[in-house]
């Protein structure tokens, strides 16, 4: 079942990943979409417990998009002036080509 939606070599990524407890976020790809479309990467993060493989699984692209947003930007923090000139609410727009 593995094989059929992530890259030759995932799981054994994941089994040296989790027997070697690095801990922290292992990368993997995804199969490559018949459809031609990018390929996705996901990102783990798993243990070993009581001889089993138990983790969580995120899509890279969609994590970078959140962490873009709630991550401290270039230009600093919001001043009051900044905060001045969009009101008390603004509905902003992010789009992120990944």
């Amino acid at each position: 079942l593995w094989q059929q939606y992530f890259d030759q070599g995932a799981w054994t990524q994941l089994h040296h990943f989790v027997y070697a407890q690095v801990g922290g976020e292992l990368e993997i790809r995804g199969k490559r979409p018949r459809d031609g479309s990018e390929t996705r990467r996901f990102l783990v993060k798993a243990t070993l417990a009581n001889g089993k493989i138990e983790g969580s699984l995120h899509e890279a692209g969609r994590r970078a998009c959140i962490n873009g947003i709630n991550a401290n930007p270039n230009y600093g923090k919001w001043t009051d002036a900044m905060k001045e000139v969009l009101g008390d609410f603004q509905r902003l727009t992010f789009t992120f080509n990944y």
